[in-house]
Formats: structure tokens, C-alpha cells, sequence
């Protein structure tokens, strides 16, 4: 695995998702009123907060995959689309909250706070890449031309 093959704005994808993936199982993500016990994620979520989660490991997967092999590049827009696929999902999960009779845990505010961050460091890759020639684009990122 080559670190220095990624960029800045990659690294920071890298190494965000794995985290959040771990922290889901921690508890803290919401809490029972009632009893005052606290839940992880996988426990108290629904499905779209789980495939939020899903989609920044994914993005991190990406990013992994880019440091392990010169062969695969991924387009410069699928970090910035999966992380705000998952931060969306995330956000979705404040808003409705994970059920009646639950509050919302501080883990889940850190959590979407990650991912806000990695769906910047996806936005600033894209804005990295946008600024390379165009020829260089289009042979680096496999957008030729039938022969």
C-alpha cells in the first residue's frame, strides 16, 4: 500500500470511514427516555442510517483501493457522491430521529459531523482534479474514445 499516491483530501476519505464503521457499534448513538440506556447504531437506526454508513465505507473503500493499486482510479466525482449520499442519510437520522421513545446520542452528531467533513475533502478531490488538463483527465480517468 502506497500512502503516497493519495492525496491530502483522499487520506482524509481513508481514514474517515473506517472510523465512523467502527463508532457505530459503540453506544451513545441514541438513548431510551424512559430507562436513560444508551444504544449503538446498528440497534436503534434504521435502514437509511445504515446505508449512510454503508456508502462512506464504500467511499473509503474507494480511497483504500487507490493507495493499494495503480490500476484503478475512480472518477473524481464517486468520493464527493457516495460521502453525501451517506452525510444526507445521516442528517436524515437527526431529523426523524431513531424512533418514539428515543432521544437522539451525541455519537450520532459526531458521527454526521465526519461525514460532513469527508463530503468536503470528496468536494475539494473534485476541485483537484478539475484543474488538470483536459487531455490529462480523459486519459487518466478512461473517458477515451472507441478505436
Amino acid at each position: 500500500m502506497d500512502w503516497r499516491r493519495l492525496s491530502p483530501a483522499e487520506k482524509t476519505i481513508a481514514v474517515t470511514g473506517p472510523i465512523l464503521f467502527a463508532s457505530s457499534f459503540v453506544r451513545g448513538w441514541a438513548t431510551f427516555d424512559g430507562l436513560g440506556v444508551s444504544f449503538n447504531m446498528w440497534g436503534a437506526f434504521g435502514i437509511p442510517q445504515r446505508l449512510g454508513i454503508a456508502a462512506l465505507l464504500f467511499a473509503a473503500v474507494l480511497a483504500l483501493s487507490r493507495a493499494a493499486s495503480k490500476d484503478i482510479v475512480p472518477t473524481p466525482g464517486a468520493y464527493l457522491k457516495l460521502s453525501a449520499a451517506g452525510t444526507v442519510l445521516l442528517v436524515l437520522g437527526i431529523l426523524l430521529g431513531p424512533g418514539t421513545g428515543f432521544g437522539r446520542g451525541m455519537l450520532l452528531y459526531a458521527a454526521t459531523g465526519m461525514a460532513l467533513g469527508q463530503t468536503y475533502a470528496g468536494v475539494v478531490y473534485l476541485q483537484e482534479n478539475r484543474r488538470l488538463p483536459r487531455a490529462v483527465r480523459r486519459a487518466t480517468f478512461g473517458r477515451r474514445r472507441a478505436a
